[in-house]
């Protein structure tokens, strides 16, 4: 008499998963990483001059030289992101003593995040390969 259970062999693909899945997810982060340094360098405002009048507490600082918005960049750091700016660009985004705050960093990032959270998990879904 035949025994009911018979041994199978189940293959699995994993590692073949794992690293089609690692280069969709670079990608990804890659993409939005540029995205983000364009909306950031986006919301420093129009350009004005030297002469022209600086921005209003609470408004985003309005570009003068230019030098702060082309200091502006997104760096990955693995799957987490860091923003780098021009020493001035931190005074200006969170105020000093005797400066009131001309945030743009935090909103952009605060409006956005949803976004880009969405925008990176259609990206890994779009570039992953599928396992044959």
């Amino acid at each position: 008499m035949a025994s009911a259970t018979r041994m199978r062999r189940i293959k699995f693909h994993t590692g073949e998963i794992i690293q089609g899945t690692r280069v969709a997810t670079t990608k990804a982060l890659d993409t939005v990483t540029k995205e983000m340094a364009a909306a950031l360098q986006k919301k420093v405002g129009k350009q004005t001059g030297l002469s022209g009048p600086a921005s209003r507490p609470g408004r985003p600082p309005r570009r003068r030289t230019g030098a702060l918005q082309g200091s502006i960049q997104v760096v990955r750091k693995g799957r987490q992101f860091a923003i780098r700016l021009f020493q001035y660009g931190i005074w200006l985004e969170g105020g000093t003593g005797k400066m009131l705050a001309r945030p743009f960093v935090a909103p952009v990032i605060h409006d956005k995040q949803a976004k880009w959270t969405r925008r990176i998990n259609t990206l890994i879904r779009k570039n992953r390969k599928p396992v044959k």
